[in-house]
């Protein structure tokens, strides 16, 4: 024998984790106490049932060795939890009753089985009656009401579960082969009556009177068993089908989704089935999954549809150790097995498979792991097998550790981020989490959040910024089941909002009403199908004259079909969703049933990945993107447009960590444009470089903090024209410093500020120079913005903006100028749906203008009518298609009319000034929706057409006027505009829209103007066709320090931190009475207030004229 005492290490204060255990003389467990002193006491009957639990909120202390009796801390009768249990004379148990009072009971048949689940809504208060009652006497208290929740449970002859039944009398009933063996669920689309005893036949006979049987709705499900019992096909709803087949050890070797439909209503057999599967095993878009084992059943290989393939190799203790994942496609079928796939693959794992490698400590816990780039992540733990470090990038410059600590309950206490910032937890006597502190350890910045629960462990009061000035509470209340309001702001009842909660006898929300019980109230109700899937929700259903209702339509695997809106009413559209066998949405059809109705239609390779999708589908304006992708599901190619002439194809490049390395738009063109990424091995992104490999290349490089914020971000990096912004953060993680042309003479600084509730404070432009600019900001205990203050910083500049909100937390008014005798204030009125309504300018003044706004059941502006009710009023009416597309917009005699082709894209615009005069225009487009054609007044005899061209990345290139002369623009690489060319000779040819011609160039006479743009994409100089240039001087900011000027004066320019233009000095030349050239200097000077307005211009300043 061993003397524990022996072999027990000596104790650790704060390190050892301790649990105590307390025994009666039945050997049955009647305390359990943790390290912190929280404990829960057990109480049993005579035949050994728990017959209460009883956790105490107050705590033990002092508890150092195991006691030998039951001690218990002070009692609670409010906050501690008790939970009864009730059994029968079989010992089982047949109710509970909850903390708060709330009973469950359950009901059994002769045979020991469940037939009734009843959840009681009535709660039981009396003290005595909780704690001391009798099954019985709870019963009697609680009585019946129509709200309580019912789960009924009957079965048939051989005690198989028949019918479950729920609260709504919804039977769902259960089918079975002679071997027990589920053979079909059927769903029953409605509600039947309750019979007066609950027997199967009585059941039965319920369903047929209330004709369920042949309901369409009813959802089904079948399963189809092999001679060996095991499940070979199951068919859904709809009729999907999926086929398992199994290896000599009878695990799932293949899984066989079909992607046609077999849409059966009876059982089917087994060789059936397997002629039915035999006629469909080559379809194309079949979806096969295969499982290879090695000889201990381990998973050896996945492998998909398409061949790629998965690999598993594990240690002797079966722990995984290296997860492969190989690029290339491999052959499988039938006939392949563990050592044929083996073999096919070889011994040498090729340079692009993806690699994941895991080793283990000695106790098998997880202690490294390396990625495909061989990136390792090292896992600690201490003595109780508690993580403690989590480290990334392990063993380089660039690692980082998070550090995570534990009370003497084991529970997670402290988690400590890579700068050192503790965010800690406390928890209650109940395990639940009652206060987290960020920032724990660095005062300045601590924000604490604190939750409370009810006895029954539910939220019912969280108080965020808790012990500040700015703390905010939201408290929470329940009936038996949910949550039936929520009290935002709660500790300041000037501004507190309620969100109330009603539900059905059935336990479903009825509604949700906000700013409940003020004139803003808002309700939303909801009604459900026989499956309790939302059919109908009414926004603003406490409003007749608006309430607008959305109606849902289901398929029969209860997915969602039809979607309609503004429901019953002439504003009516329906957004339709069509599956494929397995679930993918393949069309998705807006404005559903209408002329104008218009499909997205998509297909899904053999592993469920988009591979083309395409809008307008089956309209002449259809247009298709495709996608290709690697073994990693990584998009490779997407092709957009890709049925039209104007296709164009991005092309993507991936490391072996599955980051984007490199993206070429207008892949395989002239234009042609990659962009390269790189990154570091904690996989942040180092550099960015647009036009990589040419002469216009500009890199953006980006250096961090250890936690990931961007510390320095650098454009046009080893240029002479780089540019960096520096960033800086608090504790927890808020930018407060950002340094816009860092390191040089034109570093300008901008700090923020936060509260404890990190909502932005104030803002400093300009910071700590003598221009600085401040903006405040001040907050009312929902976060609402209620004052922002430009120029904070001088009293005589300062301009606040107020904002006020209704219950509702909609503004209702906005004052500018805010007490000062030049404030104004526009004032906001809104409906039950939170649509501006009305819009006051000027509010209360003698000035004030009013705007009324009338909105369609589907929300969409109606009727905007200025000055309404005066002599000088304006309405103007607006009128939509099924799809949201605006149709007219009149007002008075003028009007303007749209029509769309299928893609949304406008096809012809008219605009009229009157009755009897009106210009059309018309519109046609290329795949990529750039306007090729723009035709005014397509009707008469000479129509004005303007052709447009473009490249293939979508930059304008060249345009033809209406009188043939046509315009070429000239791009960099990056897209910036090079030149703009007029040319000087008409084109009179034939021209195909989409299809650029070659023009005429007349290098004597076209007018070119050009322009020098630097690699950070501002221009430097405009040379006009005269081959005059005026060029620019920028400091680090982009701001034109020098301008020089076509006949080569220079102007330069002094700017204050703010950006602001502080002077222009310019020389010129005159000559005076002795007709003598002379030069002198011109210096104009601005001066402007601490809102940015300038309030003093001097010309010649210093001179007698200025």
């Amino acid at each position: 024998d061993v003397d524990i005492s022996t072999v027990r290490p000596v104790p650790q204060a704060g390190a050892d984790l301790a649990t105590w255990r307390v025994y009666d003389t039945a050997n049955r467990l009647v305390q359990v106490i943790d390290g912190k002193g929280d404990t829960t006491v057990f109480t049993y009957d005579g035949m050994s049932n728990l017959v209460q639990s009883k956790s105490y909120a107050n705590k033990l202390t002092g508890i150092v060795t195991a006691p030998s009796a039951i001690t218990l801390p002070t009692a609670d009768p409010t906050n501690d939890r008790v939970t009864r249990n009730f059994y029968d004379n079989d010992g089982r148990l047949t109710a509970t009753l909850d903390g708060m009072g709330y009973l469950t009971q359950t009901l059994f048949d002769a045979a020991g089985a469940k037939t009734d689940v009843i959840a009681y809504c009535t709660q039981i208060t009396d003290p005595t009656t909780k704690s001391q009652g009798t099954l019985s006497q709870l019963i009697a208290a609680v009585g019946t009401n129509i709200k309580d929740l019912h789960t009924r449970y009957v079965y048939e002859d051989r005690g198989l579960l028949k019918y479950q039944i729920d609260t709504t009398l919804r039977p769902c009933e259960y089918n079975y082969n002679a071997a027990g063996n589920l053979l079909n669920k059927i769903e029953y689309a409605g509600s039947i009556t309750a019979p007066s005893t609950w027997t199967a036949a009585n059941v039965a006979t319920q369903i047929g009177i209330a004709g369920l049987t042949a309901n369409v709705q009813n959802r089904k499900s079948w399963t189809v068993y092999d001679n060996a019992g095991r499940v070979a096909y199951t068919i859904d709803g709809t009729g999907g089908v999926v086929q398992f087949n199994y290896d000599a050890n009878g695990y799932v070797r293949k899984q066989v989704r079909f992607a046609a439909f077999d849409p059966i209503s009876s059982d089917q057999s087994y060789s059936v089935m397997n002629t039915w599967a035999q006629t469909h095993a080559a379809d194309t878009d079949n979806r096969i999954d295969w499982t290879f084992y090695d000889s201990l059943h381990r998973v050896s290989y996945n492998v998909n549809t398409l061949g790629y393939v998965t690999e598993h190799r594990y240690d002797n203790l079966n722990k995984e150790t290296l997860t492969i994942q190989y690029a290339g496609a491999y052959a499988v079928d039938d006939n392949t097995s563990t050592g044929t796939l083996a073999t096919q693959i070889g011994n040498t794992i090729p340079a692009t498979a993806i690699q994941t490698k895991m080793t283990y400590d000695n106790d098998g816990r997880l202690s490294d792991t390396y990625n495909g780039i061989n990136v390792r992540t090292h896992y600690a733990y201490n003595a109780l097998g508690q993580l403690t470090d989590r480290t990334e990038a392990y063993g380089e410059t660039l690692a980082r550790t998070t550090h995570y600590a534990y009370d003497a309950a084991g529970r997670l206490s402290d988690t400590t981020d890579v700068l050192g910032t503790v965010t800690h937890v406390d928890y209650n006597a109940f395990g639940q989490v009652a206060d987290t502190i960020r920032g724990y350890n660095v005062p300045a910045v601590t924000t604490e959040t604190d939750d409370t629960y009810d006895t029954d462990g539910r939220l019912t009061a969280e108080t965020k910024a808790a012990h500040s000035l700015v703390n905010t509470l939201t408290t929470f209340a329940y009936d038996a089941f949910n949550v039936t309001s929520k009290v935002d702001g709660a500790n300041d009842s000037s501004v507190a909002t309620t969100t109330a909660y009603t539900y059905d006898n059935f336990g479903r929300l009825a509604t949700e009403t906000k700013a409940y019980g003020t004139g803003a109230a808002s309700t939303t109700s909801y009604q459900y199908n026989a499956f309790s899937q939302v059919s109908f929700r009414t926004d603003g259903a406490n409003d007749n004259t608006n309430a607008t209702t959305t109606a849902f339509l289901y398929d029969l695997n209860g997915r969602l079909t039809d979607e309609t809106r503004a429901n019953g009413t002439s504003d009516a559209s329906t957004t339709h969703y069509a599956y494929n066998a397995f679930g993918d949405v393949s069309d998705l059809t807006k404005a559903y049933g209408t002329t104008i109705a218009t499909t997205t239609h998509n297909l899904y390779d053999t592993i469920g990945r988009l591979a083309t999708s395409t809008r307008a589908n089956g309209k002449t304006e259809q247009v298709t993107t495709a996608y290709v992708y690697d073994a990693f599901n990584n998009v490779t190619y997407r092709t957009d447009a890709s049925n039209t002439a104007a296709t164009t194809t991005t092309y993507n490049v991936y490391d072996l960590a599955n980051r984007l390395t490199a993206s070429t738009r207008a892949y395989g063109t002239g234009a042609a444009l990659q962009t390269v990424y790189s990154y570091d091995d904690l996989n942040r992104l180092t550099d960015k470089t647009v036009a990589n490999g040419l002469p216009a290349a500009s890199t953006t490089h980006y250096e961090y903090w250890a936690d990931d914020h961007v510390k320095y971000q650098t454009d046009a990096n080893g240029t002479g024209d780089a540019t960096q912004s520096y960033f800086q953060y608090d504790a927890l993680g808020r930018m407060t410093y950002r340094t816009d042309a860092n390191g040089t003479g034109d570093a300008t600084m901008t700090r923020f500020d936060y509260d404890a509730l990190s909502r932005s404070t104030k803002e400093y432009q300009a910071y700590g120079t003598g221009v600085e600019r401040d903006t405040t900001y001040l907050y009312d205990v929902l976060s609402r913005l209620t004052d922002k203050t430009v120029a904070s910083n001088v009293t005589a500049d300062a301009s606040t903006t107020h904002y006020t909100y209704d219950a509702g937390s909609r503004m209702t008014a906005e004052t500018q100028g805010y007490g000062s005798s030049d404030a104004t204030t526009t004032h906001y009125d809104y409906d039950a749906l939170d649509r501006v309504t009305t819009k006051k300018v000027a509010y209360a003044t003698g000035d004030e203008s009013v705007t009324t706004y009338v909105y369609d059941f589907a929300s969409r502006l109606k009727i905007e009518t200025d000055a309404p009710g005066l002599s000088e009023q304006s309405i103007t009416n607006y009128t939509y298609d099924a799809l949201d597309e605006m149709l007219t917009r009149v007002q008075g005699t003028n009007s303007t009319t749209w029509t769309y082709d299928g893609l949304s894209e406008v096809k012809s615009m008219v605009r009229a000034i009157n009755s009897t005069t009106s210009t059309e225009t018309d519109y046609s487009y290329d795949g990529q929706g750039n306007v090729i054609l723009a035709t005014q007044d397509s009707t008469a005899a000479t129509p004005r057409s303007t052709w447009s061209f473009y490249n293939a990345l979508g930059k304008k290139t060249l345009e033809i006027d209406a009188a043939r002369y046509w315009t070429s623009y000239g791009y960099d690489v990056r897209g910036d505009l090079t030149s703009v060319t007029r040319g000087f000779t008409p084109f009179n040819g034939t021209i195909t829209p989409g299809v650029a011609p070659t023009v005429t160039l007349n290098a004597s006479e076209d007018a070119t103007t050009t322009f020098t743009v630097d690699k950070l994409g501002r221009i430097t100089a405009v040379t006009d066709a005269m081959n005059n240039t005026e060029s620019y001087a920028l400091n680090d900011l982009g701001e034109r320090t020098t301008v020089t000027n076509k006949l080569g004066g220079v102007t330069t320019n002094t700017y204050n931190a703010l950006g602001q233009l502080t002077s222009e000095s310019t020389q010129v030349v005159y000559h005076n009475s002795d007709n003598v050239q002379h030069t002198a200097t011109v210096l104009n000077t601005y001066q402007y207030d601490a809102r940015g307005n300038r309030k003093q211009m001097v010309e010649a300043s210093g001179t007698s004229d200025a």
